[in-house]
């Protein structure tokens, strides 16, 4: 119909557009990973797969699910490169996420299928992030769906101004060649590198890295249930400008340096219900933190910094700041100072508070009950 030598188009176009448009409160889609699949256009149906993660996370929209099946992903021929069928696609240049897989929408879950031993995201032997994350409220893993991380300098990065990211049930096994990691610098090479805001850490496991196990950057992130175990460095580091953490029922065991690190400018809340056992550093060091409170809890601090003939569970460098570090065994009935149990190692005029302190090992549910 014409109207005035004019064609009525404005209902038709408005009526396409609509049906362009997402209904409100639709429903995120489950996608699908697997070694058998084949990336494409639309790939990610239980019968149609996709073969690399990238892939699936190009074709997800916000909110939804990406399951992945057990086997390799990577450089799925092994031939150093990243432009083959398959492959991830690879971040590789200065100024890129240097990962091998990013995530960049938010609100995405990604988990395995059948767990973290028989899922395994290969960097090959790259210095890069072998999964980085740049959005909100992703999940990476799940207590039974996580992923074993190998092949490059760190194994999980959650990047700055990221707020609400879960990295849940994972294990890092990177090989970091000759670390880079630089702490005046800023860089760091670790199972796990934690920036941004109010995430959950939990489950995640760091084993026999050649730097740290986990670098806690950002502020007010909840730790929970994590082992860092064998590395090189410290077992988990909190450097300048890390913030109002929580770090609860891990386990710091045999790490080459110290079990917790908090270093100049660094802060953590709540230290509570851990394992800090045979470290060859201190079980906990505090060196000139942020000022603010900090209570070390509940926790089992034993066998620590025997090299250096110290035996400091907790090494205290802070002049002018009481740390409250009361209810903790030592190893020893008789608190600490008392052999086989640790020492509390205060530098200068720093104070620590241990009385009253557990006179036996805390367990499971003793933990419970303590707060």
């Amino acid at each position: 119909m014409r109207i005035h030598g004019q064609w009525r188009l404005v209902p038709f176009v408005a009526v396409l557009l609509w049906a362009f448009v997402p209904a409100a409160g639709s429903e995120a889609s489950t996608l699908h990973v697997a070694n058998n699949g084949v990336d494409g256009f639309a790939c990610g149906a239980a019968d149609s797969p996709c073969r690399s993660i990238s892939r699936a996370i190009a074709v997800a929209a916000i909110d939804d699910t990406i399951i992945v099946g057990p086997g390799r992903y990577g450089d799925v021929n092994g031939d150093g490169d990243f432009d083959d069928p398959g492959d991830e696609a690879a971040e590789l240049e200065v100024g890129s996420c240097l990962c091998l897989i990013k995530v960049n929408k938010r609100g995405l879950t990604i988990r395995s299928r059948d767990g973290a031993a028989v899922t395994v995201l290969d960097a090959g032997g790259l210095p890069v992030s072998v999964v980085h994350v740049e959005a909100d409220d992703v999940t990476l893993g799940s207590r039974r769906g996580g992923f074993t991380l190998v092949g490059g300098h760190r194994g999980v990065s959650v990047g700055a101004g990221t707020r609400g990211v879960t990295v849940d049930g994972n294990l890092a096994v990177v090989d970091a060649g000759d670390p880079s990691t630089d702490l005046d610098a800023g860089l760091f090479d670790a199972g796990f590198v934690i920036d941004g805001t109010r995430h959950r850490v939990r489950y995640n496991a760091a084993i026999a890295n050649p730097a740290l196990g986990f670098v806690v950057l950002g502020d007010r992130h909840r730790l929970e249930g994590n082992l860092a175990s064998v590395s090189r460095q410290q077992g988990f580091y909190l450097p300048f400008g890390s913030e109002g953490h929580t770090l609860v029922s891990g386990f710091a065991i045999a790490n080459d340096q110290d079990g917790i690190f908090v270093d100049v400018g660094g802060h953590a809340r709540t230290v509570s219900r851990n394992v800090l056992v045979g470290n060859r550093g201190a079980g906990i060091a505090l060196d000139r933190i942020a000022e603010g409170p900090i209570v070390v809890r509940g926790n089992n601090i034993y066998g620590n910094g025997i090299p250096d003939g110290f035996n400091c569970g907790l090494w205290n460098n802070n002049p002018g700041v009481s740390i409250d570090a009361t209810k903790n065994f030592w190893g020893f009935a008789g608190g600490p100072f008392e052999d086989p149990g640790d020492e509390v190692c205060n530098i200068g005029d720093s104070e620590t508070v241990t009385d009253p302190f557990a006179d036996a090992e805390f367990s499971r549910r003793q933990w419970d009950s303590l707060w």
